[in-house]
């Protein structure tokens, strides 16, 4: 059993309020990734994350409604620090991305 709950928060897309958010059981928020925690506000509408063994967070950014694809569809972040470490930006073929699949990932070990 975990000690946490991570739960992916859309509160208001046009308002850019766009969050992850972890709670504990008890419902306290223990952690939180605002677009006030990154420059340029680049948070959309989050469609899936994962949480890597050595403290890094990859986050996909569908760019839907009206944006036709424009910003970053997938964030590598230090979650402690909350730096961006590498992200996908807008390129030729690439309209929307709603969730990721790593293939070689690091210790030959597949995340979904």
């Amino acid at each position: 059993m975990h000690d946490f709950i991570l739960i992916i928060l859309e509160i208001a897309d046009k308002n850019k309020d766009s969050c992850l958010v972890e709670l504990d059981k008890q419902g306290n928020t223990i952690w939180s990734l605002t677009n006030k925690d990154i420059p340029g506000e680049p948070l959309k509408f989050l469609g899936g994350f994962h949480y890597f063994p050595d403290g890094t967070l990859a986050v996909t950014n569908w760019l839907g409604h009206l944006r036709n694809g424009t910003g970053v569809h997938l964030f590598i972040i230090n979650k402690e620090t909350k730096e961006i470490l590498y992200k996908i930006e807008s390129k030729e073929g690439i309209k929307t991305t709603s969730s990721i699949y790593l293939i070689k990932p690091r210790n030959n070990i597949s995340y979904h």
